[in-house]
Formats: C-alpha cells, sequence, structure tokens
C-alpha cells in the first residue's frame, strides 16, 4: 500500500531569473528529480510520483517553456535546461539526484549527467530524438538519411515558432483528447497548462503572460507534419501528433 506524502508546489529561481515551476512529491530515501517531454508538463508523473515516493525523495519540475514554468520567450537550450535543473536540485537540497526524464526530459537528464559534478545517475526513457538510419530495420538507408533530414529541417522551423492566432486552444483541446485517450482524469489535468509557461486560455498569437509556445498543432499541420512522417517508422512527431496532424 503506497503512503501519503505531503505534495507542495514552489518556484525556484533559474539563474537568469526565469522561475521554474516544481512539485515536489516528498519521500524518503536516494532523490529523484522527474522531467517531462516536450510539450508536456509536471503533470505526466502525478500517478509515477506518490508510488516512488514510497522508497525515494521525489521531486518533479516544468521545463522552461512548458506547464506553468517560464522562459518561452526566449531561445530553448539543453544548456539552459541543464542549468535550470541545476538550480532546482540546489532549491529543494537534492543535489546528489539521479534525474529521470521521457523524451525531451530523457535528453536533458543524459545532459545533466555529462554536465552536473554531483549527478549520481541519469534515467533517459525514450530520449532519443529521431534516430540514425540504421535503427530504421528494414528501410533503405538512403531513403531514410533523406528522409531523416526532412524531419530535422521540419524541427528547426516549428520548434520556438509562436502559435497561430487561436492556437493556444487548439493545443490544449488536444490535449484533453489525448489525456482521455490514455485514462487520465479530469482532476489531474485541470489548471496545469501543456506549453509554454503559465497555462492559461486559448487566444491571438499563443502568448501568455510568460511567453512563447512551442509550436502547436496548427503549427504542425501548416508544415505538413503527416506528409513528412509518411514512410518513416515512427510513433509520433515533433510534440506528439502522432497522426492527428
Amino acid at each position: 500500500m503506497t503512503a501519503a506524502h505531503e505534495v507542495q508546489d514552489i518556484w525556484v529561481a533559474a539563474p537568469d531569473g526565469v522561475e521554474i515551476a516544481v512539485r515536489d512529491h516528498g519521500g524518503n530515501g536516494p532523490a529523484l528529480l522527474l522531467l517531462h517531454g516536450a510539450g508536456r508538463n509536471l503533470v505526466d508523473w502525478e500517478l509515477v510520483g506518490p508510488l516512488l515516493a514510497d522508497g525515494h525523495r521525489v521531486v518533479a519540475m516544468d521545463l522552461r517553456g512548458h506547464g506553468k514554468s517560464g522562459g518561452g520567450d526566449g531561445p530553448w537550450t539543453f544548456e539552459g535546461a541543464v542549468a535550470d535543473v541545476a538550480a532546482v536540485l540546489e532549491g529543494c537540497g537534492i543535489a546528489d539526484a539521479v534525474v529521470v526524464g521521457h523524451s525531451l526530459g530523457g535528453m536533458v537528464a543524459a545532459c545533466c549527467l555529462e554536465g552536473l559534478d554531483g549527478t549520481l545517475g541519469a534515467v533517459n526513457l525514450d530520449g532519443h530524438g529521431m534516430g540514425r538510419a540504421e535503427q530504421y530495420v528494414g528501410l533503405d538507408r538512403g531513403y531514410v538519411e533523406r528522409r531523416l533530414a526532412e524531419a530535422r529541417a521540419f524541427a528547426d522551423a516549428a520548434m520556438g515558432g509562436p502559435l497561430p492566432g487561436g492556437g493556444l486552444g487548439g493545443v490544449l483541446a488536444y490535449n484533453a483528447a489525448m489525456a482521455e485517450e490514455l485514462g487520465i482524469p479530469g482532476e489531474l489535468r485541470g489548471g496545469w497548462g501543456g506549453v509554454g509557461g503559465g497555462g492559461g486560455g486559448g487566444g491571438g498569437g499563443g502568448r501568455t503572460r510568460m511567453g512563447r509556445f512551442i509550436c502547436g498543432p496548427s503549427g504542425w499541420r501548416g508544415l505538413g507534419c503527416r506528409r513528412l512522417w509518411r514512410g518513416l517508422i515512427c510513433s509520433g512527431c515533433i510534440g506528439g501528433c502522432g497522426s492527428r496532424c
């Protein structure tokens, strides 16, 4: 049976002053810092955190430009994300935590293992980016290399761009539909925005009080995501739009 732990939502200031949203699940034992994937937020760990807290000190955070964290109005870099992680580890008194991440968060976790002296370990869950040509078994290598080059060009164009007018509503609706499909209860979804910082509702320009959103579904459609990925074995494109875009 899982013991109840007090959960606290706090803020930690990054080195550049950006506020990072943190959820402390409590617990005792070796510390874990949980990082979500691109276009997601710390609520992704809401069901996992209490289970891990039975034998660990567990903390989750919103990557900058995601959830309630700020920093959505500037370039997103792995170096900046690692600096944010370092600030959260220090602020929560868990400098020796193992950093655990899914997808983009897994890539950040791996960077933390290389870039932060006190990090004891990292867990990378499916954070492999677009992979290498030899990983696409059964497909012609030259074809895959050409398509991966197109995919990387698409990612460079899509990431960090402002949402078109009304795009925020589309992002939130997509996240809600996906959460419902995955069986995530509504109470776990309410009040925590998907990407871009500050939650918020729909509106023009894709901006919230904290800045810019990662390009959402409307932007993916405009960039021809479905056409781009057709023919490649892929579970979903940048931001997890899958076959819906």
